[in-house]
């Protein structure tokens, strides 16, 4: 089964490219917007010890299940939003995969939920609005550490420095 998101995708590609730039050995990690669950299947394979994933449809949501006891993840994802999800406790790493107007609405509550040098990868907009999404993150303490793009697609990695 497939839905948004098997790593075809510009956007899916570089987060997974960014996720392998990064320790996930023993982190907990959020992923925002999982549709399949591909990001969060990365991280466990990556050797994360706590994956949390949700989304805001329900066939991602039974299609990402599937995909994550076809690779051994013991977690469940859930339905709903951020807002409803209410994720508890700090992140390691915070992965989202949206678009450029949710990000925006919600990087508030991802640089709550990032601990202290911990790392927020973001994916799901145009290499036009990077500027937008860094202007945006700067004063919530989140620095930009890394960034590509591929078919006019960008990714970033920000690290959360305060």
């Amino acid at each position: 089964k497939m839905s948004f998101g098997t790593g075809h995708h510009a956007t899916t590609f570089q987060m997974l490219r960014h996720q392998g730039q990064l320790d996930h050995q023993g982190k907990r990690v959020l992923d925002v917007g999982s549709g399949t669950g591909i990001l969060a299947i990365m991280a466990h394979l990556l050797g994360a010890s706590k994956v949390e994933a949700f989304d805001i449809d329900d066939w991602c949501v039974e299609n990402g299940n599937e995909n994550f006891d076809l690779n051994g993840l013991t977690t469940r994802m859930g339905l709903g939003t951020i807002r409803d999800v209410q994720p508890q406790g700090e992140f390691d790493i915070v992965l989202a995969n949206i678009n450029k107007n949710i990000l925006l609405d919600e990087m508030a509550l991802y640089a709550d939920l990032v601990k202290k040098d911990g790392f927020l990868l973001l994916s799901g907009f145009y290499t036009q609005d990077i500027e937008d999404l860094t202007d945006h993150a700067k004063p919530l303490g989140l620095t930009l550490i890394a960034q590509q793009s591929k078919d006019n697609w960008a990714a970033l990695i920000l690290q959360k420095k305060a």
